[in-house]
């Protein structure tokens, strides 16, 4: 490959081009979006030896800010594991029955997520889903549920304490009127008694759709606590920003288990996250600019900045508020977070972005009449595109999981690293690459102050 700053400027001139020329991408069978949303909640797989041996001609995509500090030992790593991680589990105590169907008003602790075989469809909808209310801009779970996150049933007090893991359906995990779910002050407290304990930082380290869920942690701090807590964050396959197979997930469904297609497409609709992630507008390499369709229909197509007109359009207005209340979040700003950061994407695998579909956004085909459970459910789903230039991990585009070089500046002023690495042909996994494997390696001998043998080329 050629130098960094002519690979980096061609990256640009790509997105370039799009700002200049409608491109609706290929048609493609390499991709689907269902299974692309689906890999969020997968485990992810690891390096296995000889499994994953990168050609010779792979090349590698690397921003570094020029910023390199000596370590003197980290302390622990706090891990935020991908959204297959934890196991929700949920009690029901109410009044009286939500809406009109007459679901149970009591249970006693049951697993609510992964998705269990259903006695009923849309019970299972209406304590998945978050309740939104726009007076007060407050998320919360149903009302009258509890959910814990770990053992189910947690049957003694120590069961009861929080051992890790969060809550993926909130996004940057709001505050919630469930206590169990209220994340950040426990984090907070596990994060500071390690520090105290070692007098050592911690690594904070996010995997697939962790990696939102730890930037949104690290911003819900002042930088100052961040900085005297945190010697280095460490998102690996991110997702920073968000995927356009979350918005298949709403307009089409994502069945997942004992979850079916339609009652999925129910659920998504009013789980933050989903929304938290789909494509944002914007003019700049990282969002979608106002030519890039996202989704096709016979007499119209739709770019990020028309998603709030589909949702009208399809008979959703019910969605709209909690979309617009996530569309403004913290991916949405992408602030930096302050701490020496060490990235690693894979980029060139076909990846879901965007879809036609051979019918119009009606009501009547996705909207919320009609149908016995209260909602149509799309019978076909749509066309699939890729853009070979944005082709990414297979899960998010190149934009989305390149985007922390958005830092690298902003980083570089403050005397803080920014250093952001992609390997071709990596998909979403855990650094299963032999090349990212050996770099994540050095990374951790670097941050321990003993940098192994072979790794003077680490920042190169």
């Amino acid at each position: 490959m050629g130098s960094l700053s002519a690979h980096v400027l061609l990256l640009f001139a790509l997105f370039e081009c799009v700002a200049s020329v409608q491109d609706s991408g290929i048609e493609s069978t390499d991709v689907d979006g269902v299974a692309a949303f689906n890999a969020l909640f997968d485990p992810l797989e690891t390096y296995v030896p000889g499994k994953y041996n990168s050609t010779a001609d792979a090349e590698v995509d690397l921003v570094f800010n020029g910023v390199e500090h000596k370590y003197d030992g980290a302390g622990s790593v706090v891990l935020f594991s991908g959204y297959s991680s934890t196991t929700l589990c949920s009690k029901v105590s109410r009044k009286e029955p939500l809406g009109d169907k007459q679901c149970p008003i009591t249970s006693d602790w049951e697993i609510l997520w992964p998705a269990q075989e259903m006695k009923d469809e849309q019970c299972f909808v209406e304590n998945i889903r978050s309740y939104y209310d726009e007076s007060t801009k407050a998320i919360n779970n149903a009302p009258g549920l509890d959910v814990w996150m770990g053992k189910c049933p947690p049957n003694t007090a120590d069961e009861m304490k929080w051992a890790g893991g969060y809550d993926w359906r909130y996004g940057s995990i709001h505050p919630q009127q469930a206590p169990h779910t209220q994340l950040y002050p426990q984090i907070v407290a596990h994060i500071e008694d390690l520090v105290n304990k070692t007098g050592k930082k911690v690594i904070v380290k996010g995997t697939s759709g962790g990696t939102i869920a730890s930037y949104g942690f690290l911003k819900s701090q002042t930088k100052k606590w961040v900085q005297d807590h945190v010697m280095a964050y460490v998102p690996v396959v991110p997702v920073f920003g968000g995927t356009v197979s979350s918005l298949l997930s709403v307009l089409y469904g994502w069945p997942r288990g004992a979850m079916k297609q339609c009652v999925s497409r129910q659920a998504a609709m009013f789980v933050p996250s989903v929304l938290w992630m789909w494509p944002r507008p914007g003019e700049d390499a990282y969002n979608w600019n106002k030519t890039e369709v996202l989704v096709e229909t016979p007499s119209k197509n739709y770019t990020a900045y028309e998603l709030e007109a589909m949702l009208d359009q399809m008979g959703l207005q019910s969605v709209k508020p909690l979309y617009k209340r996530e569309k403004a979040d913290l991916l949405d700003r992408f602030e930096p977070p302050y701490v020496d950061t060490y990235a690693f994407y894979g980029y060139d695998i076909p990846t879901f972005g965007g879809m036609a579909f051979d019918t119009d956004l009606t009501p009547e085909v996705f909207g919320t009449g009609g149908a016995e459970a209260g909602m149509p459910c799309p019978t076909k789903g749509p066309a699939q595109r890729t853009h070979a230039w944005d082709n990414g991990d297979g899960v998010g585009t190149r934009r989305s999981t390149a985007r922390a070089s958005q830092w690298s500046e902003a980083h570089k002023r403050e005397g803080i690293t920014l250093w952001n690495k992609g390997y071709q042909g990596m998909k979403h996994c855990d650094n299963c690459d032999p090349r990212a494997k050996k770099d994540y390696e050095c990374l951790m001998s670097i941050l321990a102050g003993k940098p192994a043998a072979g790794c003077e080329g680490f920042y190169k």
